[in-house]
């Protein structure tokens, strides 16, 4: 069989798996025995969430979140998202959500939501490209709203940004996936140059798509792509994931920029544990926590007292002197607080260390003026819509089951049509 029947792994107590040998290292063992619970301070946490909400209110005007704002240098981003309107008004449209949950702490954004959401419909029907960064984000604004009336297809998009998931999962799997090779590709093109952290996103997209639609081919391409990018994408000493790759069209892959980005790899792991969440396949989870070890470790330096380094060569042993980077810093934290939540506090030390970074940067540049992108030094970039919003969705997950909390648990994903793959 290619995976366990699907309701069988409903019911299974998460254990340890071992990545097969044609992976690009190995997983790390089990720890020997069990780790304690992240010790947070959620008082404060939640405090400079409270004050970067309240920046995002004031920075979204007629359905838009700024792109930036302040004194401060530009930044390009890596990562999942991209600092474009589709993702800054998806996400802050998500932000404003995950406020309205029970227990959040505060809707603030409330008034803004029907003119996101018109935004956000708009701005991802135009959307090309490997974006299932956005697509995640659509599928996490679905499950925090009421199930929409949606046009029919070939209509105008609407104003519920939700209802075009199964036509952007559509063109992710059309255009980036490669049925002869069963890998991530660009359809049509001789070679391929791409960032994993991309090709992970469509591929962690197009599992929570086949889950959604009930579409077993979704389903399998997604598993397809994240099994080869997974063998390939990572450097073996470091096991930090590259920064570009180049694939043939006979699928071949080959690294072609060794600079390895912190927000990438944190990126990954939370995009895959969407995979799991809708799956609830092992097989995520462990590639999670793969990519996670490395952070745990911290071999190359990669924390320090104000968050985390944009990045470092991997050819060299040392991210000493790179400027810090806010949106990996909130990224690590909410991938090891969302792995935590699944598999029994693995990644608590990782928490506590991302929960002190992030709490000792953001308050240094005045939280309450919105989530600088980077800082070099003393000196805090320009302030960041795109960061500002991930932030608030980060520490709104992580305060949503604090320790010693039981977290609801998940539901179990249905059978696609057919049933399991042999």
């Amino acid at each position: 069989m290619r995976r366990l029947l699907i309701s069988a792994l409903a019911v299974v107590l998460l254990a340890s798996c071992t990545q097969g040998g044609n992976g690009a290292f190995s997983e790390p063992s089990a720890s020997p025995s069990p780790v304690s619970p992240a010790k947070l301070d959620l008082a404060s946490l939640a405090k400079i969430r409270d004050q970067l909400a309240g920046s995002i209110v004031t920075h979204t005007t007629g359905g838009h979140l700024e792109q930036s704002w302040g004194p401060g240098g530009a930044f390009t981003f890596a990562g999942p998202y991209r600092n474009i309107p589709a993702y800054l008004d998806g996400l802050d449209l998500l932000a404003a959500k995950v406020l309205l949950a029970p227990g959040s702490g505060g809707a603030g954004l409330q008034a803004t939501v029907p003119q996101l959401a018109s935004s956000t419909a708009t701005e991802i029907h135009d959307l090309n490209g490997p974006n299932g960064g956005a697509y995640l984000v659509l599928a996490r604004v679905a499950a925090l709203s009421p199930p929409a009336t949606c046009p029919s297809p070939g209509a105008p998009p609407g104003s519920d940004p939700t209802c075009q998931r199964a036509a952007f999962s559509d063109a992710l799997k059309t255009g980036w996936y490669a049925s002869d090779t069963k890998s991530y590709f660009h359809v049509g093109d001789s070679t391929t140059v791409y960032r994993p952290v991309d090709a992970i996103g469509v591929g962690a997209a197009l599992v929570v798509a086949g889950y959604d639609e009930h579409n077993e081919d979704k389903i399998n391409a997604g598993s397809d792509i994240i099994q080869k990018e997974m063998a390939a994408d990572f450097d073996q000493h470091f096991g930090l994931p590259y920064g570009l790759m180049t694939a043939t069209v006979k699928g071949g892959r080959q690294a072609s920029d060794t600079n390895t980005r912190v927000v990438d790899a944190a990126g990954m792991t939370e995009m895959l544990l969407q995979a799991f969440d809708a799956s609830r396949e092992q097989q995520y989870l462990s590639y999670a926590r793969i990519i996670l070890q490395p952070l745990l470790e911290d071999r190359a330096g990669l924390r320090a007292q104000n968050g985390y380094v944009t990045g470092f060569d991997l050819r060299t042993s040392s991210a000493q002197g790179a400027p810090l980077d806010f949106l990996a810093t909130s990224l690590v934290l909410q991938a090891a607080r969302h792995y935590d939540r699944d598999d029994g506090g693995r990644f608590a030390r990782l928490e506590e260390a991302a929960a002190a970074a992030l709490l000792a940067g953001v308050t240094a540049a005045d939280p309450a003026q919105g989530a600088a992108a980077t800082l070099s030094g003393t000196t805090a970039g320009a302030r960041s819509g795109l960061v500002t919003a991930v932030t608030v969705i980060a520490l709104c997950d992580v305060l949503a089951n604090p320790p010693g909390a039981t977290p609801p648990a998940p539901p179990a994903p249905s059978l696609p049509a057919g049933g399991a793959t042999p």
